[in-house]
């Protein structure tokens, strides 16, 4: 059946389902808690191997990517704070070291960039399109921000930051694009990070960076 045809036949069901979807039971069926708890043994197995070719249901494979893909990458920092408060407040004490579950610190993102930043100081004009995250780090290096700082340099969402070396730097400038957008920048909390020594020197003549519209 589809949602429409669900809807209209069974609309208590349809009404009770969208208040709790994750949670929620279908007469003689099962939730997507149920799902979850019954893929364990399911989700070890994948881990222990190489490429896997999956095929099932949609609610299988929506529970597998929300494993595998970490869906807390598509949700707001109050979502965050709410579902995950532990991680949420440890993130808070050391941002720049602090590593997700099945993720990566800034720390671990800084050392995989040090090949691209000695690369982009090998090059002229540069355009740079990415996560907000790699372009606060490109940023922190380019403009000798600390560790501390790093992982709070605003990046705003569909604008255009240039670089342009000056004397002792690089002179930043801004260009907001004419489109709507949320503003995902936190502000730093009253907590102390160590500090982050640059070890590549140098920079290019101009880099213009704009941020990635993320996936939600």
């Amino acid at each position: 059946m589809t949602y429409e045809e669900i809807a209209e036949k069974y609309p208590e069901d349809f009404a009770a389902r969208d208040q709790v979807k994750f949670t929620y039971r279908y007469p003689r069926g099962e939730s997507y808690e149920d799902l979850v708890a019954r893929l364990e043994p399911v989700i070890m197995e994948l881990e222990r191997q190489g490429n896997v070719l999956v095929v099932s249901h949609q609610a299988v494979l929506r529970c597998l990517l929300a494993y595998f893909l970490d869906k807390s990458a598509e949700m707001t920092y109050e979502e965050i704070a709410e579902k995950y408060p532990e991680d949420f407040a440890a993130r808070d004490q050391v941002k720049f070291t602090y590593r997700y579950p099945r993720g990566e610190s800034y720390e671990d993102l800084v050392a995989r960039l040090e090949p691209v930043i000695m690369e982009l100081e090998r090059q002229g004009n540069v355009l740079v399109v990415s996560h907000q995250a790699v372009l606060r780090c490109l940023l922190a290096y380019f403009l000798d921000k600390s560790a501390d700082e790093l992982p709070y340099l605003q990046v705003p969402l569909h604008t255009i930051i240039k670089l342009t070396p000056v004397a002792y730097g690089c002179k930043m400038e801004q260009i907001n694009l004419p489109i709507e957008a949320v503003d995902t920048h936190r502000s730093k909390p009253k907590v102390s990070t160590p500090c982050f020594n640059k070890n590549i020197l140098g920079a290019i003549h101009k880099v213009i960076l704009i941020p990635e519209m993320p996936a939600y």
